[in-house]
């Protein structure tokens, strides 16, 4: 067993009693609601005040600490970090060496995607992504062009990064 829970034990909102993690080289870990929550294999760790619950899963070698929270289904796998005040939810996953973190939000349920995490939201769709109040039609899986003859380029490249992190969360374009 990579980790053993606790005696020590909270309840948050919603009535959710959650419980502290040890783990086996002595390093006090953050809280789950159960076991699921957290693999007993790979390196993954829930470290600080960080909280997972509800269906969520960290697997992998995934990190979740400082105060942040992973819940609903999201899942958070791979190399991610996700640290500060992040909230990840919905059917939100979070992979590969993605980092996620400070008041950062990411959400999604069913088609849309919804990021808070810069001076702009991004949500994404099927057939649109809209940065700030700039609407884009998608063309492809993460190619995006302006249907706003004043929009600019420079708002899509500023995004790249995130971009590049969404193109694998992105809902498809229904035909």
């Amino acid at each position: 067993m990579k980790y053993t829970l606790t005696a020590n034990k909270k309840e948050i909102e919603g009535g959710i009693t959650l419980t502290q993690v040890l783990y086996e080289d002595g390093v006090l870990g953050g809280w789950i609601e159960k076991e699921s929550n957290l693999s007993q294999y790979g390196n993954c760790r829930i470290l600080n005040n960080a909280m997972v619950f509800g269906n969520a899963q960290v697997y992998g070698y995934a990190q979740v600490y400082g105060n942040a929270q992973v819940y609903g289904k999201a899942r958070v796998y791979g190399s991610a970090q996700v640290y500060g005040y992040a909230r990840i939810y919905g059917n939100a996953q979070v992979f590969g060496d993605a980092r996620v973190y400070g008041n950062a939000i990411i959400t999604n349920y069913g088609d849309i995607i919804h990021v808070s995490m810069f001076p702009y939201t991004i949500t994404i769709t099927p057939q649109n992504i809209v940065i700030g109040c700039q609407l884009r039609e998608r063309f492809g899986k993460n190619q995006w062009t302006s249907k706003d003859k004043d929009a600019t380029p420079e708002l899509i490249k500023k995004y790249a990064p995130v971009l590049k992190f969404l193109k694998n969360m992105v809902p498809r374009k229904r035909t």
